[in-house]
This record gives C-alpha cells, structure tokens and sequence, in this order.
C-alpha cells in the first residue's frame, strides 16, 4: 500500500505495466553471485550474462567508481511505473547496499578507536588519545563531513605524494579530535577512500615535492590521472 502511494504521488500506477514487466528475482540475484565454471565450458569462454542490459546498469551503479548520487536514484524511482520496476530497483540497491554501509562502519570505528572517542562520547572530561607517530595512514577511515575546495597534496604511508581534497568532519567531537591530534582528514582525488594524516604530511596542491621514480607501472598512471583530475579542479577555482 505505501508503495502504491510513493507511485501515485511521484511516478503515476499503472498496474498493467506489473505483467508486462515482471522480473524475475532469481536471475536479477544473480548479478552479485559468482560466475561458476561448467565442466563442459570450452577453453574457458565467458559466459553472457543473459540478464537485460538495465538490470546490469541498474547492479552496476553500485560500488563502482562512478557511483550514482542521490539525485540519480530518486529520479530513477520518481519514473518508476510499476510496482516491479520499483522492487526490482529497490532489491538491486539494497543487493550492495549492505556491503557498503558495513564497510563504513568498520572505518568509522577505526576512526573511533585512534581518536579515543568511545571513552570521550561517555565522558566529556576525558580527552582525546594521542596517535601513534608510526601509525599506517593508509589505514582507510570514514566520517561524516564536508568535502572542501582546499587541494593538497599528501603523503600516506608506502604511496607517494598524492593530490587530495581536505575534509571537514561534521561531528564536533571528531572535529576536536582530530585537530587535537595534529591531524587533517583528506580525500584522495580519484580515490573514494579517506584518511587521516598527520597535517606535517599535507602541503598546499601547488608546492613542489619529490617524485618517487620507483613507483611500479600501475601506481604511477593512477597518480598521473589523478593528477590531471586535480589540475583541472584547481584551475575551476
């Protein structure tokens, strides 16, 4: 009943379309399930999937690096004519969905457990630890913030200097913590990941700083592309 209503109000009932579009629910599953190899596949072809290609989009807007933003998927539901459609959207992000928030809550307890904020949440009093000065900052993190427009360049351990975009945590208590610490979360560019490292490793975008000639083939394109995405960003500013 709800879900009819969300149709009517935004994308319009059609209860035809339910036969015309029926999914099935099976073969949608099996977009997230490992491909098994047949004892009878000839020098190991690939199989074609035979799900219909928006199923696939649909699967693959999810977890990949150009993840659909919120504006995406609620005008995806808003032309949704039938209740299928609906289920069938609904179950393809509900399929990664999971992963992903999962993911965020161990990185948000990471960040948790190096700012000591368990003990400070209990207890304003109590101040935040002091980080190990040999921490690995390669060590993903996540909190809620702000993406700034400031470009840096930082130095996370075992990478070479990489551009990155500096982030404001909104939480106040992660926000004392971290500037207590001498610390700054950044985001890489073309990285969705985040860290916190030490503010002595984050210069302005447009210093000069050491190239590192040992970087292995795949490492040094991934810096070059990021670096032209950032040269691009600073030039819009």
């Amino acid at each position: 009943v709800a879900a009819i209503a969300v149709l009517k109000k935004y994308g319009g009932y059609d209860a035809s379309g339910d036969e015309e579009e029926d999914v099935d629910f099976d073969e949608l599953a099996a977009v997230d399930a490992p491909a098994e190899s047949p004892d009878n596949e000839a020098d190991g072809a690939a199989i074609t999937s035979m799900l219909c290609s928006e199923a696939i989009m649909m699967s693959g807007n999810i977890g990949g690096d150009d993840d659909a933003d919120p504006y995406d998927w609620s005008d995806a539901i808003k032309e949704c004519k039938s209740l299928s459609r609906l289920a069938a959207l609904s179950q393809c992000f509900l399929s990664k969905a999971y992963d992903v928030v999962a993911r965020i809550e161990l990185e948000r307890g990471e960040l948790d457990s190096l700012l000591g904020l368990n003990a400070k949440r209990q207890s304003r009093s109590k101040k935040a630890s002091n980080i190990k000065k040999s921490r690995d900052s390669s060590v993903a993190i996540w909190c809620d913030s702000k993406l700034t427009d400031r470009l840096v360049k930082a130095k996370v351990t075992n990478y070479p200097w990489w551009p990155a975009r500096v982030c404001e945590p909104l939480d106040p208590l992660i926000a004392e913590g971290v500037k207590d610490c001498g610390h700054i979360v950044i985001s890489s560019v073309g990285n969705p990941g985040m860290f916190l490292v030490p503010e002595k490793d984050v210069v302005d975008f447009i210093e000069e700083t050491e190239d590192d000639l040992s970087l292995d083939a795949e490492v040094a394109t991934s810096l070059r592309e990021s670096t032209a995405i950032a040269k691009k960003l600073w030039r819009r500013q």
